[in-house]
């Protein structure tokens, strides 16, 4: 199956942002270095129109 959708957003999806068959891109997974370890973060996209929505079937 191809979403047109970035691995970072992918991987940011809950369960709440599916709903029957739409699928909601709102925010994105990103991996930071603090205090000298990696974490990972879930931030909204760098754009407004990076938000968007799919409708599976």
């Amino acid at each position: 199956m191809f979403t047109g959708l970035r691995q970072s957003e992918i991987l940011a999806l809950t369960h709440a942002d599916i709903e029957n068959d739409l699928i909601k891109v709102n925010k994105t997974l990103n991996r930071v270095k603090k205090d000298g370890r990696n974490q990972v973060i879930i931030t909204a996209p760098k754009t407004p129109s990076s938000q968007s929505s799919l409708h599976c079937k």
